[in-house]
């Protein structure tokens, strides 16, 4: 992706955040991929970003801040916990 200032990359993904979730909120049951396409398009349109760029730098900033999220409340995925029922 196109080199941008960390405010101004912050400022997009919370920009994309904003969009998906009032999204979410009207569309329920739409898979998040489809509500964030349109933005994306418009954000990669605007800053002339490469949209599949945008769209992995936006999965990697979901991935980092849900972990982030996850850790802040101290809620770290314990996997020996986890079993199969059958």
């Amino acid at each position: 992706m196109k080199e941008l200032d960390t405010n101004t990359k912050s400022a997009l993904m919370k920009r994309i955040d904003d969009f998906v979730e009032n999204e979410r909120s009207e569309q329920p049951g739409v898979p998040d991929t489809t509500i964030m396409m349109p933005e994306l398009n418009r954000v990669a349109e605007e800053y002339s970003l490469d949209v599949s760029d945008l769209f992995i730098a936006y999965l990697d900033h979901i991935a980092i801040t849900n972990k982030r999220v996850a850790q802040e409340a101290e809620e770290e995925l314990d996997f020996s916990k986890i079993r199969r029922f059958y």
